[in-house]
């Protein structure tokens, strides 16, 4: 901050000195952010680097009912992958090889096209996009699907966007484009940042300040992780997730934001899913393999988020692995620490009442059962 201060000051321009320094990335090529392989690259180092998942299953369908969302079929077929993959591969040779991945927003977003298309200035679709691991370890993004459900009287409307350079279609790819961009951007905010890491984690705030003497080590232990994140909670009801606040202004789903995040909740939080490992796994960009550092190996090597990721979730396991084997020994004293049974109870039938039948939920009987529990918690705040 101290040189960009004084080069400002210098130079006699003051109104700028609080504004970004511009990317190195532009002062080479003023319109880099309008190529493919940078659209792809933001997948893995870019806003959200949470939601890209591999294709695991050919060809692409809906979850959706068909009745009131139109055909459950993907317009990205056979014959367009292998054309924009150029003949390197089939389709089913690159599922079966892992390497096509997938930002898929069509089930999440669909149901509420029609709702956000009658809010003044707004639009909305449901949206596929399909990238090819090169064999130079970069994504290069291959078709973007657009849906719009049966609405005011049409039936289901999707098209199939693809790079071009022809002089029409390289702008409605572009356009397409920035439709995904808007999608990630927002579910970012909506999704994993707010709902993944501030609102799921407030049942373990106040199960923490209920259940637990300020004398309990895990007490001790959690009390840093959980500062300010009711405040921050507290402030982001005033003026961020507010009805007419920053995120229903600035999001393309208005008003509905706040409804899309509860109905991801609903269809598909799960606790188990949430520490880095699983997670990884869980999209198929990780599979266990014990010879590989952290004992995954990775699908896309280059990928900060994960490299980065899980030498910090190492850290952090390694830390509370330490910390209660000190104080947890035994399985035994586990099961009759009555403060830490209620701890994990409250969480999960209160905190979460609406998920406390959910089959998924860790049980909380040994010491490795409560290491696997905090590291996540932590992880996630």
């Amino acid at each position: 901050m101290m040189p960009r201060l004084v080069k400002y000051i210098s130079g006699g321009d003051r109104q700028n000195v609080l504004r970004f320094e511009t990317p190195e990335t532009m002062n080479r090529d003023r319109f880099f952010w309008f190529r493919d392989e940078e659209f792809a690259r933001q997948t893995v180092a870019g806003l959200n680097p949470l939601s890209i998942s591999l294709v695991k299953e050919w060809p692409l369908r809906s979850n959706l009912d068909p009745g009131k969302y139109g055909p459950q079929e993907s317009a990205i077929t056979s014959e367009i992958i292998n054309k924009e993959i150029g003949g390197i591969i089939t389709v089913e040779k690159a599922i079966e090889e892992k390497k096509l991945f997938i930002l898929d927003y069509h089930d999440i977003l669909l149901p509420y096209v029609s709702k956000v298309r009658k809010l003044k200035g707004k639009t909305l679709y449901g949206s596929r996009t399909l990238f090819f691991l090169t064999p130079e370890g970069t994504l290069r993004p291959l078709a973007i699907e657009l849906t719009r459900p049966p609405m005011d009287g049409k039936k289901q409307w999707k098209q199939v966007f693809t790079p071009s350079w022809h002089s029409t279609s390289v702008w409605l790819w572009r356009i397409a484009k920035a439709h995904v961009l808007a999608h990630d951007s927002g579910y970012h905010q909506l999704i994993n940042h707010w709902l993944r890491t501030h609102c799921v984690t407030e049942p373990y705030v106040i199960a923490t300040n209920r259940q637990l003497s300020i004398m309990h080590p895990i007490y001790k232990l959690l009390h840093p992780h959980f500062r300010y994140t009711l405040e921050i909670n507290a402030l982001a009801r005033e003026a961020l997730i507010n009805a007419d606040g920053t995120i229903e202004s600035s999001f393309a789903p208005g008003k509905y934001a706040m409804e899309i995040s509860s109905a991801v909740y609903h269809h598909h939080w799960r606790f188990d899913m949430e520490s880095l490992p699983a997670d990884l796994i869980r999209r198929g960009i990780a599979i266990k393999d014990p010879f590989e550092p952290h004992g995954l190996r990775l699908t896309i090597k280059d990928y900060p988020f994960a490299n980065d990721g899980l030498l910090l979730w190492d850290i952090i396991k390694l830390w509370v692995t330490d910390y209660v084997n000190h104080y947890y020994p035994n399985s035994s004293v586990v099961e009759h620490d009555e403060e830490l049974q209620a701890w994990w109870k409250e969480i999960r039938t209160v905190g979460h009442g609406d998920k406390k039948d959910e089959p998924w939920w860790p049980i909380l009987k040994t010491p490795k059962d409560l290491i696997g529990i905090l590291s996540t918690i932590i992880w996630v705040l």
